[in-house]
Formats: C-alpha cells, sequence, structure tokens
C-alpha cells in the first residue's frame, strides 16, 4: 500500500492496516478516524512535504484544540461559500448569439426572394403573361417570413435572458470570489496566531527529531517552505489519537519502533 492510500484509510477510518506492509506500531487505528481530519491531512503523509511550517504547526496546534478570534468568521464566511451555487459556464449567450444570427439571415434572405417575386409578379402584368404561379410563391415566401421574423424575434429574447443570465453569473462568481479571498485571508491569520502560540515548543521539539532525518536547514514557525524534520517535529507536537504514516522512501527511514519512540506517535512505516 502506498503512503497516499495508507493516510487516507486512517483518515477515513476504513480500517485496512492489515494492507500496509511494514510496521506498525502502538494501538491500531481500527475503525477510529483523526479529530481534526483536514489537520490530519496537513501533517501527514511524513515525507517530502509541499507546504509551508507555519501550515504544518498551525494544524498541529488543531489537533490540540487550539482556538483563535478568526475562526468564527471563518466558520461564517465558509457557510455563506457553500451556500452559493456554483454557476454554470457561460455557453448559452454564443449558443443564441448563433441562433439569432441564424434567424435574422434566414429572414433577410426570405426578404429579398419577395422583392425579387414582386418584381417578377410587375413584368408579367406588364408583358401580360399568366401570374397565378408568382402569386402563390409571394404568398408562400410571405408565409415563410413572418415565420422567419417570429424565430428571430424569439431567438433575440433568448439572447437577452441568456446575457441577464450571464450577468447574474458573473456578479455570482465575483461574490464568491471575494468571499473566498476574505476566507483565505482569515485562515491566514489564523494560521500565524495558531502557529505562534507552539513557536517555542516547535523549535524545540525539532531539535530533538533532527537525529531522524538528514538535517534539513533550520527553520521556524516563518519559513516558506517545510523539511521532513519540521514535519516529524509538527506531528510530535500534534494530539492525533490515530497513528501517522511515514514515506519510508522519502525520508530514509526503515526503523518504525524508533520513529514512534522519538515521536511519541503510534507509526505506520510504508514504503511508497
Amino acid at each position: 500500500m502506498s503512503p497516499a492510500a495508507a493516510h487516507a484509510a486512517i483518515r477515513d477510518g476504513t480500517g485496512t492496516e492489515q494492507s500496509v506492509t511494514n510496521h506498525r506500531l502502538g494501538r491500531g487505528v481500527g475503525e477510529r478516524r483523526p479529530d481534526e481530519p483536514d489537520a490530519y491531512d496537513v501533517l501527514g503523509p511524513v515525507g517530502n512535504p509541499e507546504t509551508t511550517v507555519r501550515r504544518l504547526v498551525a494544524a498541529a496546534a488543531r489537533t490540540r484544540g487550539l482556538t483563535t478570534s478568526h475562526d468564527e468568521m471563518i466558520r461564517e464566511l465558509e457557510s455563506e461559500l457553500a451556500s452559493i451555487e456554483v454557476p454554470e459556464p457561460e455557453t448559452e449567450v454564443d449558443a443564441a448569439k448563433r441562433s439569432v444570427i441564424e434567424a435574422s439571415t434566414n429572414e433577410t434572405e426570405l426578404r429579398e426572394r419577395i422583392a425579387a417575386l414582386r418584381g417578377r409578379l410587375r413584368t408579367e402584368r406588364e408583358l401580360g403573361e399568366p401570374t397565378e404561379e408568382t402569386v402563390e410563391k409571394l404568398k408562400a415566401a410571405a408565409a415563410d417570413l413572418a415565420e422567419a421574423s417570429t424565430g428571430r424575434i424569439a431567438a433575440e429574447q433568448a439572447l437577452d435572458a441568456a446575457r441577464r443570465k450571464a450577468r447574474s453569473a458573473r456578479s455570482v462568481r465575483d461574490r464568491r470570489m471575494k468571499l473566498q479571498d476574505r476566507l483565505d485571508n482569515r485562515r491566514r491569520e489564523a494560521r500565524a496566531v495558531l502557529a505562534d502560540a507552539l513557536s517555542e515548543e516547535f523549535t524545540a521539539v525539532r531539535e530533538r527529531v533532527e537525529s531522524l532525518v538528514e538535517a534539513d536547514s533550520f527553520e521556524t514557525v516563518g519559513s516558506k517552505s517545510a523539511g521532513t524534520a519540521s514535519q516529524f517535529a509538527a506531528v510530535t507536537l500534534a494530539d492525533l489519537g490515530v497513528p501517522i504514516v511515514i514515506d519510508a522512501r522519502e525520508t530514509g527511514i526503515d526503523d518504525a519502533g524508533r520513529a514512534a519512540r522519538l515521536l511519541d506517535v503510534d507509526v505506520w512505516l510504508c514504503e511508497g
């Protein structure tokens, strides 16, 4: 089983621990899920993290029940965003434009045909020739024109409706974008508060767990990118209640027991 699959199994509580081909220590996970699945996804699986130190430490803080003054606003913004239906792509306007063009072209061609038939009818009358056939064609063309005009009007109305819908959709998207920006800012502020709360603990723990992996450059909660040692430190700070998955290939770790004792967490060690 890959580290990602093992991580998902623990997060979702599917109890697939027997599928893990390497070591597992501690109580096991059974059907239990992490209390903070979003934080668990940030913290693991361990190995080559693609995130910031602040995000890792903030996730650890969440597992320990730490809160911030931004949390209520975050929940409100999340709820408001979830209540807004995502509009469909603006494909109706283009289709409606094509319908108007087609209807207008058809109407123009019929008007030209009627003008030509009227000219022929005048000529036939001037020359004293039979006009019955031309008159019938003119009547048929006039009926077709009336139908075409109705179709063109309907197409124009449909285009107006599509444009109104598109304007409304753009307004909804703009609203969602502004709400998302506000939410992202609030989450960022909350992460800063949470990470700062554990900053000193993180520094101390990171020094202790550095022996597990080849030491990264020294990192603080403000570092833009996180190394594996920082990820281990964040995991150690966290109160997970379930095992953490370690990618043996990415971390170079081959001793699950040592990792579990040093990190003080249950460990699933996967080859990847």
